[in-house]
């Protein structure tokens, strides 16, 4: 094959080549942000959920404390030291459960941003990988006419 021939199909294949990994770091860029969306939409559907069983929690707390006041009133000992301490218990196990709950909301939260951090980076990775690819690759053929 004559040199001309060679060198101007190396300059073709390096500018497809080029063009290819042009439009992949490009989709690459464009699935990576999609992805940031997706997980932010992820983490405000995920802080909604929390959020309801947070008042769940306290809305089941209220519900026991109203009951145990009601017996207590029913029976006439509701200012008795029993029927404060069952109410204290019941204020301090509703509260140990919304604590609970914001601890967990919060390691929920943390997790889903730090996917979403390892996600890009992957991306990135994946982009770098690929220019990589392609100047061993045109590295590799221009060795071949030396």
């Amino acid at each position: 094959m004559p040199m001309a021939v060679a060198i101007g199909a190396v300059a073709v294949g390096v500018g497809v080549a080029g063009v290819g990994m042009m439009e992949q770091a490009s989709a690459t860029k464009k699935a990576t942000k999609a992805q940031q969306d997706a997980n932010a939409i992820q983490r405000q559907a995920t802080q909604l959920q929390g959020m309801r069983q947070r008042m769940d929690a306290i809305r089941t707390g209220r519900q026991a404390l109203a009951s145990v006041q009601q017996t207590a009133e029913n029976q006439g000992v509701s200012s008795s030291s029993a029927a404060q301490g069952g109410q204290a218990s019941v204020i301090s196990q509703m509260m140990s459960n919304v604590s609970f709950l914001d601890g967990y909301n919060n390691m929920t939260d943390l997790a889903e941003q730090k996917m979403a951090t390892a996600q890009k980076y992957q991306s990135q990775a994946n982009m770098w990988g690929a220019i990589e690819n392609f100047g061993f690759k045109a590295a590799n053929f221009g060795t071949k006419f030396i």
